[in-house]
């Protein structure tokens, strides 16, 4: 069997494997290799479908669904989205809604991504 892979981006992916959550920041494997290096390894991997880009310099573990035969992000959407934030230093918390359901206020949250930020965001914020 070929390897489909370059070396490169297979020490990329199993890296990427490896590492706790399933968010990828592009800063944590910078140092593997120049700047066009990982461009390249990235792109690979997401043609692989073993990342899903969902932000600039964010990336999120996925697997293909048996349904639709399209990557999907490994613990949804949701989970990744906040784990993003919680990488790129970002403070924030639950709503309202979705603190009363935790503390079992109520019996079902009404919306599914329900977080607000501590202090305002600013493009510094992710640099």
């Amino acid at each position: 069997m070929v390897n489909k892979f370059s070396k490169l981006q297979t020490e990329v992916l199993e890296h990427i494997q490896n590492s706790p959550g399933n968010v990828i920041l592009r800063r944590e494997i910078k140092d593997m290799g120049s700047p066009s290096q990982i461009n390249r390894c990235i792109r690979a991997l997401i043609d692989a479908k073993e990342l899903v880009k969902i932000g600039h310099g964010v990336y999120a573990k996925s697997y293909i669904s048996k349904y639709v035969n399209k990557p999907i992000i490994k613990g949804g959407a949701d989970a990744a989205w906040l784990e993003a934030l919680t990488k790129l230093g970002v403070q924030w918390e639950l709503g309202s809604a979705a603190q009363a359901y935790n503390a079992g206020l109520i019996n079902a949250s009404t919306c599914s991504h329900d977080s607000t930020f501590k202090k305002p965001l600013s493009r510094q914020t992710f640099l």
